[in-house]
């Protein structure tokens, strides 16, 4: 059997789509950023660390194409609490980086993910 796509919005422009959440253009700008952070990543030298030039790269990436907070999985809010670069293992600065509120990344502090959510969710 088929599975049925219903058609949604496009999450940028409200363009309607094939069922996916972005049209084809803001989906291939996605990617490219997307692809731009994998390859970021991948070059990254684990010496260089906070401060360091790749390290800065990957961490304004990560801000500039943020859409949801990865700790209380809600939007954006504005320049009243803006994204901030937050490893998603508070306690290995090798960890990758997620997209996270400033108030979210300040309460976080130290607990995992779902500690976070436990306690605050």
């Amino acid at each position: 059997m088929a599975k049925i796509r219903i058609p949604r919005p496009c999450l940028e422009c409200g363009t309607l789509t094939d069922g996916d959440t972005r049209c084809p253009t803001h989906q291939a700008k996605l990617d490219n950023q997307k692809n731009a952070i994998r390859n970021i990543r991948n070059n990254m030298k684990k010496k260089a660390l906070y401060g360091g030039a790749q390290y800065r790269k990957l961490s304004k990436i990560v801000r500039d194409t943020a859409v949801v907070c990865h700790l209380c999985l809600g939007p954006g809010r504005g320049a009243a609490d803006p994204w901030q670069a937050d490893h998603v293992d508070a306690t290995n600065p090798h960890s990758e980086l997620a997209s996270a509120h400033r108030s979210c990344n300040a309460k976080r502090g130290n607990m995992t993910i779902e500690e976070f959510r436990k306690k605050y969710l």
